[in-house]
């Protein structure tokens, strides 16, 4: 007689691990400037002080969706090349000095920010691009506009970063080089491999559920999250870095992206002995020249 409660009580439980797990994806708990510097102390990939005492000139731009981006320029005296650096979910601006100091050795300037509902930026949430590769696109307007000598526009993303760049230079011809260390090819394949890993939870009805509800709390539509098909629609030199022992993101969405346009493959360096985002640390100096060749070879 109270047989129809039990798909009601089933309802009612999904809805709620939908919207519980939407939050969780959206709203992540992020690293103060504090424990990231701490943390690049101990990889040995910032030293006591350095970043206190690095040349920078602080900048701040308002993002189309009505917060504002912060961050940091930094220098290289005569360059006309800027490499705009793109951090990972949960961090800040000062995980990317150590890639801004790889292109600042290779001549380039270099512009580190804080994502939306990162570090010192504004906004009340994370979309994995979504919105973040338009405040990218806003961040070039910034730099062409009060750095004009800059000629040369690349982006440097890790992990999600690494995806904000792809996203961004699909629809913005003005990058000129794409450099996307330990990405994903689909937001959706890494909920899933998360889900499961995380969670031990099936994908299905779970993660379709938890996708209704991030697109009502943030607006952020899983379909248009497609690194991998979006890399198809860049002109630009790209160049693919993941660790071979990246148990976060598995390293077949490397090869899913390198291998996306089948008549224009990717450069791909698969990092030794590395895991999540650590390819630089591990391997410092095999990182800087893999960028360097890969930008003589396309003539940057």
């Amino acid at each position: 007689m109270l047989y129809w409660l039990i798909p009601l009580l089933i309802l009612f439980v999904l809805a709620g691990a939908g919207f519980y797990f939407s939050r969780v994806l959206t709203q992540p708990a992020n690293q103060t400037y504090e424990d990231a510097q701490q943390s690049a102390i101990e990889d040995g990939v910032l030293a006591e002080g350095e970043w206190e005492g690095m040349a920078k000139q602080a900048i701040s731009m308002p993002s189309p969706y009505g917060y504002r981006l912060r961050g940091y320029y930094l220098a290289n005296e005569g360059s006309e090349k800027t490499v705009i650096v793109c951090h990972g979910i949960t961090s800040n601006l000062i995980n990317s000095i150590k890639y801004a100091r790889v292109f600042l050795d290779l001549g380039f300037n270099a512009l580190i920010y804080d994502h939306r509902n990162h570090g010192k930026s504004g906004g009340e949430n994370t979309t994995f691009g979504y919105y973040e590769a338009d405040d990218l696109r806003t961040v070039i307007d910034w730099l062409i506009e009060n750095k004009p000598e800059s000629r040369s526009v690349g982006v440097h993303g890790e992990s999600m970063g690494a995806v904000i760049a792809l996203l961004a230079a699909a629809k913005d011809d003005r990058i000129t080089f794409v450099v996307a260390d330990c990405g994903y090819a689909s937001l959706k394949d890494q909920v899933i491999d998360r889900a499961r890993a995380d969670y031990h939870l099936p994908s299905f009805p779970l993660v379709p559920v938890m996708m209704l509800w991030a697109r009502a709390l943030t607006g952020m539509q899983f379909n248009q999250i497609v690194p991998e098909e979006a890399i198809t629609r860049i002109d630009a030199p790209v160049l693919i870095i993941h660790g071979e022992q990246d148990a976060y993101i598995q390293p077949s969405h490397a090869h899913r992206l390198a291998q996306a346009d089948p008549q224009s493959p990717r450069p791909c360096w698969m990092a030794p002995n590395a895991d999540h985002a650590e390819s630089l640390v591990k391997n410092p100096q095999a990182y800087q020249q893999e960028i360097a060749r890969f930008l003589e070879q396309g003539h940057i």
